[in-house]
């Protein structure tokens, strides 16, 4: 199973991970907040994209925003660790689609988020301050990701099953553009891997599931996965959830 995890690890180790230095980590603390407040305010800067409204683009379109505050190569040299060890990414434009590879994140790289990305975790105020700017813009894009990793891992021999059929295409260079698109109604409660009821398999369901924006499960499905592979998905989930509980901590408590 996730037969890249032992050379990935070995990239790991050829990475050198240095502390972040006071004045960095001042700075980070600054571009943080900037973001948490202004976030509403922000303009796409990938000019060759289209990325819809609000409340209808995905994960490119957030990162697409993101640019407004922090480029990829200020972002790596302020948090003293790569973003990626490894992948197709350029440093505007996250390639979603190849059939060969994709983005594997270094995981350092997610606890550094947390740490210096989540001013409101130990800041009552500031949490306040930016709650509107959470419910309005990034709630859903948190919520959806935490109930597909939910939903994935309450059947896990069909999520193993996933990440190797995956990884298996890749290394086969057969992983098509659309592979993903299967998973768009995976939060529905009908949704299957087998007509046979005995061997089909059994998830964790809940009402309202299904109204979850079907673009953003199929991202979240895909970005699971490809953490699962590159070993980084603990990372990825614990920064989830600490933003959840800074920000949703109602909704985390109900979707049990």
């Amino acid at each position: 199973m996730f037969a890249c995890l032992p050379e990935l690890k070995k990239e790991w180790n050829r990475v050198q991970v240095e502390p972040v230095p006071l004045g960095d980590e001042n700075r980070l603390k600054l571009i943080s907040e900037s973001i948490w407040l202004d976030f509403p305010k922000s303009k796409h800067q990938c000019s060759r994209i289209s990325i819809g409204a609000w409340n209808d683009f995905g994960v490119q379109g957030l990162f697409c925003h993101f640019l407004q505050y922090l480029q990829p190569k200020s972002l790596r040299e302020l948090l003293h660790v790569p973003i990626y060890v490894d992948g197709p990414h350029s440093e505007n434009l996250l390639n979603l689609t190849n059939k060969k590879d994709f983005g594997r994140y270094h995981p350092e790289f997610p606890k550094r988020l947390l740490k210096y990305f989540l001013p409101a975790k130990e800041n009552t105020k500031f949490r306040l301050i930016t709650q509107l700017n959470y419910d309005t813009y990034l709630r859903r894009f948190a919520r959806t990701f935490y109930v597909v990793h939910r939903k994935f891992h309450s059947d896990l021999n069909f999520f193993e099953k996933e990440v190797n059929r995956y990884e298996e295409l890749l290394s086969e260079n057969r992983l098509e553009p659309f592979y993903l698109e299967k998973f768009r109604y995976f939060m529905y409660p009908d949704f299957t891997d087998s007509e046979d009821i005995e061997e089909s398999a059994k998830f964790f369901i809940k009402k309202g599931d299904e109204l979850y924006d079907s673009k953003l499960v199929m991202e979240s499905v895909g970005f699971w996965i490809r953490r699962t592979i590159d070993g980084t998905d603990q990372g990825f989930y614990q920064f989830l959830l600490e933003i959840l509980q800074t920000y949703d901590s109602e909704f985390l408590r109900d979707y049990q």
